[in-house]
């Protein structure tokens, strides 16, 4: 079986920081203070969507750490871990659709209602939106204004209440399927705990 470690910080905890520090720039970046204000709120979208992606891969990763009986699912060669972290790769999460075929498929839950999965692929739709790429050069910020400080900081809450939703649901689904005679059962439940610690929130 594969390490049980989850390392230092949860995928929550790593996604709970970076909304936590990008809203404290949004909120103070005024246009009267930053003249460049409209862009700092694009690319901290741009780099907050990019870190909720990351996040859903890493709690991807976790589950599957902690599900030994998902482990034939990832053929790969090399070890399992690094089996599970190729597949995490290769996820297609571009959609609230997506993110939620995806944890059905590992867990047989989806973390995301109806109305969430529209208003998570609303918001990844506008995080692409903001990229074009002309051809042979690197995607550039796109030069129309369509931020203001209060409509980023009213998108970000719900992304992140959305990954607060991920969080919860995915991880009480890995719980409901533990067996407590099976080996490890102490060891993976303190790790599926774990899952649902945050530095600044409350998950439960």
């Amino acid at each position: 079986m594969t390490s049980l470690s989850l390392g230092t910080q949860t995928p929550f905890q790593r996604f709970e920081k970076i909304y936590h520090d990008l809203s404290s720039l949004v909120q103070n970046s005024s246009p009267e203070l930053h003249p460049d204000s409209q862009l700092i709120l694009k690319i901290s979208w741009i780099t907050l969507v990019d870190y909720f992606d990351m996040f859903c891969r890493q709690q991807f990763m976790a589950l599957a750490k902690l599900l030994p009986e998902q482990k034939f699912k990832f053929i790969a060669n090399g070890p399992e871990e690094t089996s599970i972290l190729i597949t995490a790769k290769k996820l297609s999460l571009d959609s609230g659709e997506a993110i939620n075929n995806t944890f059905n498929s590992l867990i047989g839950k989806t973390p995301l209602s109806k109305d969430e999965c529209l208003q998570c692929s609303t918001l990844l739709t506008q995080r692409s939106e903001l990229l074009y790429t002309s051809e042979g050069e690197l995607p550039m910020v796109e030069a129309k204004p369509i931020f203001v400080r209060p409509t980023w900081l009213e998108m970000s809450d719900i992304l992140f209440g959305l990954a607060v939703d991920i969080t919860r649901v995915t991880t009480m689904a890995l719980k409901s399927k533990l067996d407590p005679a099976s080996q490890n059962f102490t060891l993976i439940t303190a790790a599926a705990d774990k899952l649902l610690e945050a530095r600044f929130d409350h998950l439960e």
